[in-house]
């Protein structure tokens, strides 16, 4: 099975600034347990794209997780 790759609108804590986070579908799992743990002070917004191309996504962030 091919991953897929997903840019998120994301925004830290305290802060206005939108950004675009992109992952794959199987770094997804963890870096939402990552985020609910506190490990990562972030917030997703909402799923921008998704795509089977790595490079596209990573073209399109602003950073990759």
């Amino acid at each position: 099975m091919k991953p897929v790759y997903r840019l998120y609108e994301a925004r830290n804590p305290g802060e206005s600034d939108v950004y675009l986070v992109a992952m794959s579908d199987l770094r997804e799992l963890s870096f939402r347990k990552e985020i609910a743990r506190g490990e990562r002070p972030m917030q997703l917004i909402r799923l921008v794209v998704e795509t089977s191309d790595r490079n596209e996504a990573r073209n399109i962030a602003d950073c990759e997780v």
